[in-house]
């Protein structure tokens, strides 16, 4: 079924000043889905929501990418850090096997420090409880602050004016 509508007299442009004005007609075949239905009009059309998803679905790839590069490179960042200290604790026949482990309690940090510093630290406490392992990196903390500032370690503090 064709259906065509018209609307009445048009000027068409170009056909210069004493043309005529014609009738054009509109033929709605060439339009699909005409009229839109219900659903189309009030939820913003199939097309809106397949892009919706679309952009949801990229959305989630892309953080999902972000959080396997971040945790990539904070194993990276350990494994480093794990065979410098190594490096360093092979002089004393200790190995640190995963970081946040074997310096929980204190010694090995303890003897890190003493073998990188070439200075005798206090003897390590090797009791089993928190308080003894708190107690061994309080020491090795107190280490850092005799001997290292604020300013070797890179870090400045925002509430000092650096004009004093």
């Amino acid at each position: 079924m064709s259906q065509s509508y018209y609307y009445g007299a048009q000027y068409v442009p170009g056909a210069g000043l004493g043309a005529a004005p014609q009738n054009r007609s509109f033929n709605l075949e060439y339009i699909p889905n005409y009229p839109p239905s219900r659903t189309d009009i009030f939820r913003g059309g199939s097309d809106i929501q397949k892009r919706m998803t679309q952009r949801e679905d990229t959305l989630r790839f892309e953080q999902g990418r972000i959080k396997a590069l971040q945790e990539e490179r904070l194993h990276i960042q350990k494994k480093t850090f794990t065979k410098w200290i190594n490096s360093f604790l092979l002089k004393a026949r200790m190995e640190v096997d995963d970081l946040f482990t074997d310096l929980a309690d204190g010694k090995k940090l303890l003897k890190l420090l003493e073998i990188i510093s070439g200075e005798r630290l206090a003897k390590p406490n090797n009791g089993r409880m928190r308080v003894h392992k708190i107690e061994n990196v309080n020491k090795s903390l107190a280490f850092l602050h005799t001997k290292a500032t604020m300013a070797d370690l890179g870090i400045i503090d925002s509430q000092v004016s650096t004009t004093e």
